[in-house]
């Protein structure tokens, strides 16, 4: 009796180990190995009360990512980009990912090198390199193994932040609006740094609302609800769809994601993002989400459409 329990005991121990998510390493079960999109453009007119369709466009499924794997390790992403005047999706740029062990330590892009420093398995600062330069540091703030805080800071008046900013930046945020919302804040002419906190309130191991402060009263706040399913990306912390999130802080998938902006104490009109899942089994295999442009009479809708293809 006593070595049956001792056995037990063993094993508990041992799947508290292995269940134990370290930050920076990435083994999901189902390991992506292609990224495909779409989408669906519609522009109607409203006239005198009369609605009318008035162009109407289709991206055909394309090829948007390919992710090459050694083993359990992801070693880089190639990325392709339509092209509206060819009508095809051409080669655009690779991202490559260095380790210690299983623990990632870097990526570079060109001329750009973001780093990863970890203390005790969780992530505690991100700096983000072109060339020699320092451009974005993010220190991470942990309550046990969950980030609740994000303080981001840009150096110089970056303008244009680059693709591998938009990666690691929506990498580490819980939903699409809220990191474009994040990169197009910057420092104004003559302000060498420009400082946003971001703040994550959760429910069970989902994120249920993010607040976002940046100077000159500014707050955005964001609230997210859930579906019951797998999410691919968890634990992907360095690596997000370009412009969009991955949602790697969550356990689950995005349902709703409903952002309200405050300037000075002026509330914007909240802007609701909808996202729309196929399964097989557990994982998503493509999820759809509907953006909105309103310019005077004519609202355009461009239904854009994810599609993710896994590793045999």
């Amino acid at each position: 009796m006593k070595k049956v329990l001792v056995l037990l005991a063993a094993a508990a121990t041992l799947m508290a180990v292995t269940s134990c998510q370290k930050e920076g390493v990435y083994n999901p079960k189902e390991k992506i190995v292609k990224i495909q999109k779409s989408a669906l453009i519609s522009t109607k007119e409203d006239y005198n009360d009369q609605v009318r369709v008035v162009a109407s466009d289709t991206i055909d499924k394309y090829v948007a990512e390919e992710w090459v794997w050694d083993g359990k390790l992801l070693t880089n992403i190639k990325n392709y980009e339509w092209n509206r005047l060819t009508e095809s999706a051409a080669y655009a740029y690779t991202m490559n990912f260095s380790y210690d062990g299983k623990l990632l330590t870097t990526i570079k892009y060109g001329s750009e090198i973001v780093t990863y420093n970890y203390v005790d398995n969780n992530i505690t600062k991100i700096d983000i390199y072109d060339r020699a330069d320092l451009r974005r540091t993010l220190d991470i703030t942990h309550d046990g193994k969950k980030i609740v805080k994000i303080v981001m800071t840009t150096y110089f008046d970056d303008d244009n932040p680059s693709a591998l900013s938009k990666y690691v930046i929506s990498s580490l945020l819980p939903g699409k609006n809220t990191a474009q919302a994040l990169l197009d804040n910057k420092a104004s002419k003559g302000t060498a740094t420009y400082v946003q906190t971001i703040d994550f309130t959760y429910d069970g191991k989902n994120v249920s609302k993010m607040v976002m402060t940046a100077p000159d009263n500014r707050t955005m706040t964001t609230e997210f609800t859930y579906d019951k399913n797998k999410n691919p990306f968890k634990g992907c912390f360095a690596l997000a769809i370009t412009d969009e999130g991955t949602f790697c802080l969550n356990e689950n998938n995005i349902l709703t994601e409903k952002s309200t902006l405050s300037v000075n104490g002026v509330q914007s009109d909240p802007q609701t993002t909808t996202y729309t899942y196929e399964y097989d089994g557990k994982y998503p295999v493509s999820y759809s989400y509907t953006e909105t442009e309103i310019e005077g009479p004519y609202t355009t809708n461009t239904i854009i459409t994810t599609y993710y293809e896994y590793a045999e």
